[in-house]
């Protein structure tokens, strides 16, 4: 055993080392941990390659641990050649080596700018501070996105998206609510399903040019509901664009004004109408009455305006009371309505004062007809409450353009010619007269009729007799 650990008097195969033993010892001391460390990397190489499937280069690192390996092995025949002269197994290896070693320098350098491609740590670590920055917005906005579904789902208003065909991808509960209809009922259709046939199809145009020129869009339509029923709209859509500009969606936020709409005609009404009788006002007298001359002019027309005043009215409203009075009322205005014609207007000034506008008339005598028409009308008697009553009417008339072209003065004229039908005894009509003495008028009765009124008319042509009108 001693001459075995011994090595004064060894020779080793091919390599002298100086015919020193310490030399030789390095040499293999040295081989044998380059083997060791040279075996060990393989090893851990493989367990990376193993536990980390997601590398994109993994032969690569596999092809660098058989080089690996293989120079692990060329040392460990180094050792073994010292001793041993198997020559030829030790370049056999060297053999391989050099190939894989060419293999592993040829692949690396192509290989080289995608490695240099990946991130480093600080680039990584930026990456992800991006990347938390960009995952925090999208939670703010996941989280402002559902605050406003919630919102939408929740709000009075009527609320519904589509795209730039107009159907509908989504629409609110309380959308279903106002139409009646269901979601489901509602989604994959266009918004004509709502269209009522009674909005002005102008109104459609300018929608859709708004909103095709990228602009939001504002106004009231007239609508239907599921169940038939027609509801106003107050309507504001707004065009949804994506990151190039262009219109992908429509949001419309509508509101059910129906009520509103109502409100307003009873304002209007009660603007405009006197509320006992139900018919015009004073003020929309006067607009009337503006309408008819500006038509009277346009076309060189005709036409009459009457004044009338009840004849012993207040005796009833005083005695009877003013519901009796009231209802008085009603029945002559409803009785002085029917006599005219459809383009015509009547009246109530106030009080037992009535007026009427008689459009596009061919001759003074018309007026006369509709004036005694209405005197008649009136004077038949009345049953109110059970009690018997009558009345009769007092008509003054003047005419555009005959006797002024100013509405004031024509108003002017027909109430001075009231009050001289009513110097004349009441119950009949006057035309307006410059005769500074009140003329008066034979009352045509029933009986008499038409012929009656055909005497008035020639008889309020006279100048001679009747003062003037000529």
């Amino acid at each position: 055993m001693a001459e075995l650990l011994s090595f004064s008097h060894f020779m080793p195969h091919g390599n002298c080392y100086l015919w020193l033993p310490s030399v030789l010892w390095l040499h293999v001391v040295s081989d044998g941990l380059i083997v060791l460390s040279y075996y060990s990397i393989p090893f851990a190489i493989l367990a990376l390659v193993r536990r980390r499937t997601d590398l994109q280069f993994d032969w690569m690192l596999r092809l660098f641990g058989l080089f690996i390996f293989l120079c692990g092995t060329t040392h460990l025949l180094a050792i073994w050649t010292t001793w041993v002269p198997d020559y030829w197994l030790s370049g056999l290896v060297k053999a391989v080596t050099a190939l894989a070693s060419m293999a592993t320098a040829a692949l690396i350098w192509p290989l080289l700018p995608k490695l240099v491609a990946i991130p480093s740590a600080r680039q990584l670590l930026a990456i992800n501070q991006e990347l938390a920055e960009i995952l925090e917005k999208h939670r703010a906005t996941e989280c402002e996105l559902r605050t406003l579904s919630l919102a939408m789902a929740h709000s009075s208003s009527m609320v519904i998206i589509t795209d730039i065909q107009g159907v509908i991808e989504y629409c609110n509960p309380a959308f279903c609510q106002g139409t009646g209809y269901e979601e489901r009922e509602l989604l994959g259709h266009k918004v004509s399903i709502l269209g009522s046939g009674f909005t002005d199809p102008a109104i459609y145009q300018d929608l859709w040019r708004t909103l095709s020129e990228g602009r939001s869009w504002q106004g009231e339509l007239l609508d239907r509901k599921k169940n038939g029923d027609l509801y106003w709209s107050m309507l504001y859509i707004a065009p949804v664009k994506d990151g190039d500009g262009a219109i992908t969606h429509y949001v419309a936020v509508s509101h059910d004004i129906s009520e509103l709409k109502n409100s307003e005609e009873t304002i209007r009404r009660l603007a405009f109408y006197d509320p006992l009788t139900e018919l015009p006002n004073r003020a929309l007298f006067k607009e009337r009455l503006e309408q008819a001359l500006l038509r009277a002019r346009r076309d060189n027309r005709m036409f009459a305006l009457l004044y009338i005043d009840l004849d012993r009215f207040k005796h009833i409203n005083d005695s009877l009371g003013h519901i009796v009075g009231d209802k008085l009322l009603i029945e002559v205005g409803q009785r002085l309505k029917r006599q005219l014609r459809g383009t015509d207007t009547v009246a109530r000034l106030g009080g037992d004062e009535f007026a009427v506008i008689l459009g596009d008339l061919a001759d003074p005598g018309m007026a006369a007809e509709i004036g005694h028409a209405l005197c008649v009308a009136v004077d038949s008697p009345y049953s109110i409450d059970g009690h018997a009553l009558s009345v009769s009417a007092s008509i003054g008339i003047s005419l555009y353009p005959e006797d002024h072209i100013d509405i004031e003065e024509l108003i002017r004229m027909a109430d001075n010619a009231l009050y001289r039908a009513k110097d004349a005894g009441r119950n009949q009509f006057a035309y307006y007269s410059k005769a500074p003495d009140p003329v008066r008028l034979e009352w045509p009765t029933p009986e008499t009729g038409r012929t009656q009124a055909h005497t008035n008319r020639m008889a309020a042509s006279a100048p001679a007799q009747m003062g003037g009108r000529s």
